[in-house]
């Protein structure tokens, strides 16, 4: 009887231990709860949400492709930039570009004012023509003073001296000094043409006699006697010898010069001339 109560006992015992357990159980704690954690909790996050990023809003800049929300985050935008347009190369621009948002407006080009008659001081020897990026023209040049061209070929050079009965001598341009300056000796004019010296003048009216006899010993052909322009002028220099029926000393000379279609010297000579005025042998 009393082992059978015992048993009883053991087994009364055993629900009650059974019944705590499970309303233990029933009561614990959520996993991951408050004071309930292991390394297998993750704390959980989040953050404000993203402005999509967008292409400059400046002008020329436009959108291809917008920002798109991949789940966690934005892409990038796929942006172009168009450069404002500008006139031509050599126009004028009168009216700078306008941005509409999407597109360049204008700008507005005119071709610039062509060059005035200021522009060169002796005037355009051609044009002034439009070229599509400027305007062309060529400036005559500065006039050739035929006297100066003349008087710095002397001056520069070695002059040929003859005539008169005196042999051909090629002597130094600086040696000469100018009295009378050059002007021009027309071919197949009986023109007076008055010539001066320090001490005394002479008036001549054979200007061809003087062009032929200078083209002469210049060595030019026949043909630079009327294809020339020719220039004369007086000048003092070394003292010569001449042997024509006596003796004569002198040191005038008549300077021959001639210039080219093209505007360069072809030639410079000197005339050895004086009054005739003899010592007899």
């Amino acid at each position: 009887m009393e082992n059978g109560m015992s048993r009883w006992k053991c087994v009364a015992l055993g629900l009650i231990l059974l019944l705590g357990a499970a309303s233990a159980k029933a009561e614990a704690p959520a996993h991951c709860s408050y004071g309930y954690q292991d390394s297998s909790c993750i704390t959980p996050r989040w953050r404000a949400p993203q402005t999509p990023p967008t292409c400059s809003t400046d002008a020329g800049w436009t959108t291809l492709t917008p920002a798109k929300w991949m789940g966690s985050g934005f892409t990038q935008p796929q942006c172009n930039y168009q450069p404002p347009p500008s006139c031509p190369t050599g126009w004028v621009t009168t009216a700078s570009p306008g941005w509409t948002g999407s597109s360049w407006t204008g700008p507005f080009c005119q071709i610039p004012q062509q060059p005035g008659p200021g522009t060169c001081q002796y005037g355009f020897a051609s044009g002034p023509t439009w070229s599509g990026s400027a305007w062309v023209y060529a400036c005559n040049a500065q006039p050739q003073n035929p006297a100066a061209i003349c008087t710095a070929a002397v001056a520069n050079g070695t002059i040929i001296v003859s005539g008169n009965g005196y042999g051909a001598a090629s002597v130094p341009g600086s040696r000469f000094t100018q009295y009378q300056n050059f002007s021009q000796m027309l071919w197949g004019q009986n023109t007076d043409y008055y010539f001066r010296w320090p001490s005394w003048s002479e008036d001549d009216t054979f200007p061809n006699i003087q062009i032929n006899n200078s083209r002469l010993s210049m060595g030019l052909p026949q043909s630079a006697d009327t294809v020339d322009t020719w220039y004369f002028a007086t000048y003092t220099g070394p003292t010569f010898e001449a042997n024509e029926g006596g003796e004569a000393y002198y040191n005038t000379f008549l300077a021959g010069c001639a210039i080219t279609p093209a505007g360069s010297v072809d030639g410079v000579q000197m005339t050895p001339v004086f009054p005739v005025s003899y010592s007899a042998n």
